[in-house]
């Protein structure tokens, strides 16, 4: 836990560093907005893919990811909505930073039930082993990023796209 509370750390103080405030704002709003519509991919089937692997229901695991990835798509459909009230508006900055996120969603909420799985398990070496990787991996894509540009839109097709490719990754070692 200390190395992912650094490697978070260290990615505040790089999102504090680089940034515009403005630019950060609108990260800070599409991941609050991104945050509440995850609702919609039941992230409670996470306690119970806990208990079904503590009780050896091994084939739970990808039943839960096909459920969750189902029903996060209406949270997508909601990201989709607000981009295009956005767009409407003549904010098309915004626009497009929620229909990143509305794409990417499924991918960045669902991904990362490897944690579950290992809990579930009891194995909570390898648990905590994967969730510093995917931290650490993200962070070597997305401090660059924040170096190199203060385009919002760029910073978080790297940001989503790095979690959902690596937490992904562990996912598929997973099963």
């Amino acid at each position: 836990r200390i190395g992912l509370f650094l490697v978070f750390a260290l990615m505040m103080v790089a999102f504090g560093n680089l940034l515009p405030q403005e630019t950060y704002g609108i990260y800070q709003y599409v991941l609050a907005i991104l945050g509440f519509l995850t609702v919609f991919s039941l992230p409670g089937l996470h306690t119970a893919l806990i208990r079904s692997i503590a009780r050896k229901k091994e084939g739970s695991l990808s039943l839960i990811v096909k459920t969750r990835l189902k029903w996060a798509l209406l949270g997508s459909i909601g990201m989709l909505v607000i981009s295009v009230w956005y767009f409407l508006q003549e904010q098309t900055l915004l626009g497009a930073a929620f229909a990143i996120g509305g794409l990417f969603l499924p991918l960045y909420t669902v991904l990362s039930v490897f944690d579950a799985y290992w809990n579930g398990k009891k194995r909570f070496d390898v648990k905590t082993k994967y969730e510093l990787t995917v931290a650490f991996l993200a962070a070597i894509f997305i401090i660059p990023t924040l170096f190199f540009t203060n385009n919002i839109l760029i910073i978080l097709v790297v940001f989503f796209a790095s979690y959902a490719l690596f937490n992904g990754l562990f996912l598929w070692q997973t099963l």
